[in-house]
């Protein structure tokens, strides 16, 4: 008898691999799901928010971008620095571009502001301007960015 005979009892069927390998990519969507959830809730440095969103230049002049700082490190922070520059400086200004937090202690957070201002000469036009922020932590940077919808 060979391997390839038909009447062999210990061949194998596709239909017996149906089952373990259904079974694999369960377990592999499970821990992606699981991954995901972790990521939406694990503390973040920083968290931006606007007094205006979306921000109406008929209705007020300027806007405040507030970012929260937390620190998520295990020790207090000293003279942390948070930075906010325009992607577009040539339409909107940041003032301050730069604050900076004397002492921050471990699990504590900070709100800071910072001032949008248009600078267009001719207006700024209607749509989405971007904001890159910055923190420096404990010897640690992080950074993202953070956008805005405008309306003439």
């Amino acid at each position: 008898m060979g391997i390839y005979d038909k009447n062999k009892k210990n061949q194998l069927k596709l239909s017996e691999f149906k089952t373990p390998f259904m079974a694999a990519v369960a377990v592999i969507i499970i821990l992606l799901a699981f991954w995901f959830v972790g990521t939406l809730f694990e503390p973040r440095v920083m968290r931006p928010s606007f007094k205006y969103s979306p921000w109406s230049l008929s209705d007020s002049n300027s806007n405040i971008l507030s970012v929260r700082v937390t620190d998520i490190y295990k020790e207090d922070s000293r003279n942390a620095v948070v930075s906010v520059s325009s992607i577009d400086p040539k339409s909107i200004s940041v003032y301050p571009e730069s604050q900076a937090i004397s002492t921050l202690g471990a699990g504590d957070s900070r709100v800071l502001n910072f001032v949008l201002l248009p600078v267009a000469k001719n207006g700024v036009n209607a749509g989405t301007y971007s904001f890159a922020i910055s923190v420096a932590m404990n010897g640690k940077m992080s950074e993202m960015r953070t956008s805005i919808e405008v309306q003439s």
